[in-house]
């Protein structure tokens, strides 16, 4: 295995998924497991694939002194599995970036922002949309079940339209959808929105309160913007955008490397970076639908998928409901976690929530209350997900399964939510 942290140089701990220091997922190289190098096969029982790496998580009369073996993955497999990386919550210091002097007060991130024990319902809100195929009418759908405080939930309600991600927004605003071969956007906005904007040349963008959340991907046309972003705060996959580069289509002065000078950069891990773009600025705020004004732009970049895809929430809030950016950051990246690598049907998609939500109801009492540690090598993550809410975990791991990817990848996956909980309690 890894002798040293690949980020903080710390030396690990034997056995160790994780970075006892800083909390960095540890990519080690040995053979693929039968499942991953044959994924044609039918893939073991959930129960039985979690029991044959955690023989005495089934026993709960054993000593809770013994921890389960994991499976290490290969390299390639961790740097594919964007998921497991919101483990690493840490900031590095070439990324932070210090606000400008006299900017504004910072915009709250999703950084210690409190889980609940419980999750809650929000009202859902169809958006109708309009790109490629054509017009699209609002979709139906029932209150949507998120982990965010009942205080909260009371004044946000989810928006979605058929093609893109949703996103948590006060309520009662209006919002609309866009949408193409290189991804799609969604626009939520206090004022009505005159869907003829999003395809004149003449309009510039939202003064004012609003929110836009994107998904690039980053094996369409949209790979220039995903490029572009990423060589901008995504140094560790800073060969995607040095391969767009290298296709010649468009020029390399169109990838400056590098932040913008007045962005707040914090990183959660290499794959995401929350930023808040100051007022009269230009950042990664305003690589959006949203102008700069008087306010700032705040909001998160994540990279996810194999190809990789971008998602990225830009948002500015009226100053009486500054205090919801948080909840609906940190809603975005518990999304982005629980997106699947491939497509899902209508029919399964209720069913990803279910396990989603009972997986994160399990692990965050547990991990606020119990004597865990995001820095003893995923040793606490690994209690969770096989001991102490094993039946949670089983179920989500059959459904990750079910959407195209390994078992040992979806494992891999659940203990990367589970490092990721227990780190959002300071732990």
């Amino acid at each position: 295995m890894a002798d040293f942290c690949r980020r903080c140089g710390t030396s690990l701990l034997e056995d160790s998924l994780f970075c006892q220091k800083c909390g960095t997922a540890i990519s080690v190289v040995e053979p693929m497991s039968d499942t991953l190098a044959t994924s044609a096969e039918p893939a073991p029982n959930a129960r039985h694939f979690l029991a044959e790496r955690a023989p005495d998580c089934l026993d709960t009369k054993r000593s809770k002194s013994k921890h389960p073996r994991f499976p290490v993955l290969a390299v390639g497999i961790i740097a594919g599995v964007a998921v497991i990386l919101l483990a690493i919550l840490t900031k590095s210091s070439w990324h932070d970036k210090q606000p400008i002097a006299g900017s504004e007060p910072a915009v709250p991130t999703s950084i210690g922002y409190t889980i609940p024990t419980s999750a809650s319902s929000v009202p859902f809100v169809g958006c109708k949309s309009d790109g490629q195929n054509g017009p699209e009418e609002a979709p139906s759908g029932s209150p949507e079940v998120v982990l965010i405080s009942a205080q909260d939930a009371q004044r946000l309600a989810y928006y979605k339209s058929k093609e893109t991600f949703g996103v948590l927004a006060p309520r009662d605003w209006h919002c609309f959808a866009v949408y193409g071969s290189n991804g799609e956007s969604l626009f939520v906005s206090p004022d009505p929105i005159n869907s003829a904007n999003f395809f004149s040349d003449g309009w510039k963008g939202f003064t004012g309160p609003a929110i836009q959340i994107s998904h690039l991907y980053g094996g369409t046309s949209g790979r220039f913007s995903v490029a572009k972003t990423i060589a901008q705060v995504f140094p560790a996959h800073r060969i995607f955008a040095e391969e767009v580069i290298k296709e010649g289509i468009e020029p390399a002065s169109s990838f400056p490397f590098g932040p913008y000078p007045n962005d707040k950069l914090t990183y959660r891990s290499d794959e995401i970076v929350e930023y808040q773009t100051p007022a009269y600025a230009e950042g990664l705020g305003t690589k959006s639908r949203l102008q700069s004004d008087a306010n700032p732009i705040s909001g998160v970049a994540i990279l996810t998928g194999r190809d990789p895809d971008l998602v990225q929430l830009s948002l500015r809030l009226p100053p009486d409901d500054t205090s919801l950016a948080a909840a609906i950051t940190w809603q975005v990246e518990v999304d982005s976690a629980g997106q699947p690598q491939n497509s899902v049907t209508a029919g399964q998609s209720q069913d990803v929530k279910d396990v989603d939500r009972k997986l994160f109801e399990c692990l965050a009492p547990k991990a606020q209350y119990g004597e865990y540690s995001s820095y003893d090598g995923g040793k606490s993550a690994g209690e969770l997900v096989t001991r102490k809410c094993f039946d949670e975990s089983e179920a989500w791991i059959k459904s990750c399964h079910s959407t195209g990817d390994s078992e040992d990848i979806c494992l891999a996956k659940a203990l990367g939510i589970a490092q990721l909980v227990i780190k959002q309690f300071g732990k």
